[in-house]
């Protein structure tokens, strides 16, 4: 008859399989971060936080980076407010 005793799992199978479930772990990890910076981006572009292009794709600058959309305020109220605040008014020159 056969022998009826186990065998015994290795040490190394059992680190092959640890280092299999932690490699597997980090990689749903990675999966989860990027899903949600998809849903993020999504946020920001439909919030208009970022350029377009006439197609509706990202404008990106060089390094690969969306461009964030330049909100440019009323130059003449915010100009002469900030000159009344910060510079002495001036006697006209004659």
């Amino acid at each position: 008859m056969g022998s009826s005793s186990k065998r015994r799992q290795t040490m190394a199978k059992m680190n092959r399989e640890r280092a299999l479930k932690e490699k597997r772990e980090r990689k749903a990890e990675r999966k989860e971060e990027k899903k949600e910076a998809a849903a993020e981006m999504a946020r920001a572009v439909e919030a208009g936080e970022y350029e377009l292009d006439a197609n509706g794709n990202l404008v990106r600058d060089a390094e690969g980076n969306p461009v964030p959309v330049v909100v440019e305020d009323d130059e003449d109220e915010t100009s002469s407010e900030s000159e009344t605040e910060h510079e002495p008014a001036r006697a006209p020159v004659e």
